[in-house]
């Protein structure tokens, strides 16, 4: 029987904290989605933006690729990066 793998999930937030109650309702959602929708399952976090990996890193036992500073490059390669990382889980068996 195969094991069971995590649920990969990716979480975008900001790296500023001057977003109102952004980042915060994002974590919030996050949290909240993975109660009702991924109940008694592990759930491996892929978390891009310092403010979600700040606050979710407290709240979450699996974190996995973090990523900070992506607009710093193009919008399409900092996107690209993420997902095949992501990608690259899957095919592993990780996620």
């Amino acid at each position: 029987m195969r094991p069971l793998l995590a649920v990969g999930v990716i979480v975008v937030a900001s790296d500023r904290g001057l977003c109102g109650g952004f980042n915060s309702s994002v974590v919030n959602g996050t949290l909240a989605h993975i109660q009702e929708t991924f109940a008694g399952k592990t759930v491996e976090l892929t978390l891009v933006g310092k403010k979600c990996i700040e606050l979710l890193s407290r709240r979450h036992d699996a974190i996995g690729d973090t990523y900070t500073d992506v607009q710093d490059g193009s919008l399409h390669d900092s996107a690209a990066m993420v997902i095949d990382a992501a990608a690259a889980s899957f095919v592993r068996g990780v996620i």
